[in-house]
């Protein structure tokens, strides 16, 4: 078990503590196990609380085991008082005396309200494995320092689901669960037995195991995650007999917030109220038994999900999509009075990529290959098919599937104008047959991406056997890869872009126009007369310097 000391009342800088592990803790105001900053009374070592050993749970009382071996030992000058009640000083300690301590005690530290209450939290461990199993040595030890208790029988006084790795799900794990009780590794009471005395728990969210269920896996989360995960979701089931652990399902899917409905109920109340045009209205199939519901006509609107799914959705705390069935849908055929089941995932949309687009109905024309002259062949009624089998001419059906395919002729004759087509006939029993063929591509327009616009009714159904691309690889015996290529493309490196301001780089534009040559003229006349003010310039400096020279000698020379 545990010991927690908790402040009775909300106390400045006073926190609660939990102590895992025996030995002694020091009270005070500054640097101690238990810190209390609220008066002046309290010394910086004011008490100590002593726990000689840790002590379990009794079974057999429901209560911790008597004595509790914790003792308080009064270290200040204002002195320490238990069992303080209102109005009364209570049991005064003096300094370095001394008392026992039992569970609900209350322990008042100086003259303040710093006052805390001890309280014993037991530890309980249900201990979930093999019958024939037992709990390693050392993990004993370790649940012995801390004070647990484990036991092999489920009760609601356990706190704690002991369990191994990649455990089978139980009824009893599944009562735990339903009891909010948390589901651990062994590691967990190590980490606790670790820390001697702390603030809070330690967390168990890396200690959580992952359990298995008919070889899936499911990774297990914390209790409060549990909690309402999938409220909003109402779930048709059938008996509980039907299901994997069926007598815990219904209080598993209240305990998740979720709501459920009988078949009966859902099926009685569908066509009132609507019901099944929600997409949260989930029906629950056994998975032993996939098809159980598969005949019962109200339930085909609804998604599906097996039981397995949903214990593992319950455990991980989430419902993924994936988990989910699309529903099915009914498609009324036009032909008979039966109708199809289509699975919605299975459904596939067509998408329109030109233009124009032929209604694909099942009318009375059909397209044959030859392959003498590799042409197609339009037949535009069923006589004349009719009178082509009788003349056994040399024409092959595709397929069996496409015999089916030829219908009642309409009243009307189907008319195909193209560019690239060309309209024969030929004779068979002296009734003429009328033939559409494509021309060859060598003999089509200048352009090979031109659009070509064909004119035709809804009761052409024209059905291309032969893809060009195949043609082409069987001609040429692989795929010609320039014929990817961009035409007119200009390379980066271009002359145009190394000279990007040169209109016209391979004509001398420029000096058509003069404007070169005028510029160079002007230039050429500014250097010349540049030359002829420096000439000037520097034939001036030699002349001054020699007039000046003449007229100093002139005077020395007047003067003597």
């Amino acid at each position: 078990m545990v010991w927690a000391l908790t402040p009775v009342d909300t106390v400045r800088g006073a926190q609660r503590c939990y102590i895992f592990a025996a030995g002694t803790y020091k009270v005070g105001r500054k640097d101690c196990d238990v810190i209390v900053q609220t008066d002046t009374s309290i010394s910086r070592v004011h008490a100590e609380i002593v726990v000689e050993k840790m002590v379990a749970w009794d079974p057999q009382s429901g209560a911790p085991a008597n004595p509790s071996y914790v003792r308080v030992v009064d270290r200040s000058k204002y002195g320490t008082f238990f069992n303080k009640v209102q109005g009364t000083q209570g049991s005064r300690l003096h300094k370095d005396e001394d008392a026992m301590l039992a569970d609900g005690d209350t322990v008042t530290f100086g003259t303040g309200n710093a006052t805390f209450r001890l309280s014993f939290v037991p530890i309980v461990v249900f201990f979930h494995g093999k019958k024939s199993g037992r709990i390693s040595p050392c993990l004993q030890a370790v649940m012995t320092s801390i004070g647990a208790y484990a036991t092999r029988k489920w009760s609601d006084e356990c706190t704690h689901v002991l369990v191994d790795e990649s455990c089978s799900l139980t009824p009893e794990l599944l009562d735990a669960v339903l009891a909010k009780k948390q589901i651990v590794l062994g590691d967990w009471f190590k980490v606790m037995a670790e820390k001697n005395i702390h603030t809070e728990m330690p967390s168990s969210t890396q200690y959580i195991p992952k359990l298995t269920l008919d070889g899936m896996e499911i990774q297990v989360v914390e209790i409060k995650l549990i909690e309402s995960c999938l409220a909003g979701y109402t779930f048709i089931l059938g008996s509980s007999e039907k299901y994997k652990f069926g007598d815990k399902l219904h209080a598993l899917l209240e305990s998740t917030g979720a709501k459920y409905l009988h078949v009966d109920e859902f099926c009685a109340n569908s066509q009132d109220s609507g019901a099944g045009e929600n997409d949260k209205d989930i029906l629950l199939v056994p998975a032993k038994s996939p098809l159980e519901f598969s005949k019962i006509r109200g339930l085909f609107p609804l998604s599906k999900i097996t039981d397995v799914k949903l214990f593992a959705a319950i455990l991980s705390g989430h419902l993924e999509a994936t988990a989910i069935e699309p529903p099915a849908y009914i498609v009324a055929s036009s032909n008979s009075t039966d109708e199809t089941i289509v699975v919605d995932s299975d459904v596939e949309i067509d998408t329109a990529t030109s233009d124009h687009t032929v209604a694909a109905s099942k009318s009375e024309h059909h397209i044959e290959h030859i392959s003498d002259d590799k042409k197609e062949v339009v037949a535009i009624s069923e006589e004349d098919a009719v009178n082509l089998v009788e003349a056994k001419t040399s024409i092959n059906l595709h397929s069996d599937q496409e015999k089916d395919e030829i219908v009642k002729p309409m009243e009307e004759d189907v008319k195909v104008i193209e560019k690239t087509a060309t309209m024969r006939g030929f004779k068979v029993e002296g009734e003429d047959i009328p033939v559409m063929t494509k021309v060859p591509k060598d003999e089509t327009l200048d352009s090979r991406d031109e659009t070509c616009h064909v004119i035709y009714t809804q009761n052409l159904v024209v059905k291309s056997i032969l893809q060009s691309a195949r043609a082409e690889s069987i001609e040429t015996g692989g795929i010609n890869f320039k014929r990817f290529r961009k035409r007119g493309a200009v390379s980066g490196n271009s002359f145009k872009d190394l000279i990007p301001y040169s209109r016209e780089p391979y004509r001398e534009s420029d000096y058509e126009r003069g404007t070169v040559t005028d510029f160079m003229r002007e230039e050429k006349k500014r250097r010349q007369m540049e030359a002829i003010a420096e000439d000037l310039f520097n034939n001036a400096k030699p002349k001054k310097k020699a007039a000046a020279g003449s007229s100093i000698h002139t005077m020395l020379t007047g003067r003597r």
